[in-house]
């Protein structure tokens, strides 16, 4: 069932469960992203390799698009899965009640790094193929250890400042 399907199902039942609002805004999140941005990060990874950015015309520009795509829709749904499941946690066990920001950083830094964890290898092989240039699976892992990092500040942040609405 597709998740706004299923979304929509729990909905009329009055369940949502974070698995499935996680599920629901990251797929939509990640493919809108890679539909809108992929081109401009084609022709940002073609000017810092010192190419030529249109060479081959618009659809050249889509160039890796699929591998970019599953990645971007993953990712972006490992971290509102991860956050949802995190604070649902904390709340359902009544840990950090008095701190919901607190949580909401833990919960965004965690999918920060399992996001991480999958778009260290999904980024390098984008760009490769972006770029026209082998990749090799020992080199999929590269970076993962500040991505991680950046992820986890940048996600926990980012869900910190959703929760101050």
């Amino acid at each position: 069932m597709p998740a706004s399907a299923a979304l929509a199902a729990e909905s009329e039942r009055g369940v949502s469960s974070p698995f499935v609002i996680g599920l629901a805004g990251g797929a939509a999140y990640g493919l809108t992203v890679s539909a809108v941005s992929h081109p401009f990060d084609t022709i940002k990874a073609r000017l810092q390799a010192g190419d030529a950015p249109f060479r081959g015309g618009a659809r050249a520009l889509y160039a890796g698009v699929g591998p970019a795509t599953a990645a971007s829709v993953l990712f972006r749904t490992i971290t509102f899965v991860a956050y949802e499941a995190v604070t649902d946690a904390f709340r359902t066990h009544g840990v950090l009640e008095g701190a919901p920001l607190v949580v909401a950083f833990i919960g965004g830094a965690v999918g920060g790094i399992l996001r991480g964890c999958a778009e260290t290898p999904a980024e390098l092989i984008k760009t490769r193929q972006q770029l026209g240039l082998p990749w090799s699976p020992s080199s999929l892992f590269l970076g993962l250890q500040s991505t991680c990092v950046r992820n986890a500040w940048v996600v926990g942040f980012y869900w910190v400042l959703y929760e101050v609405r």
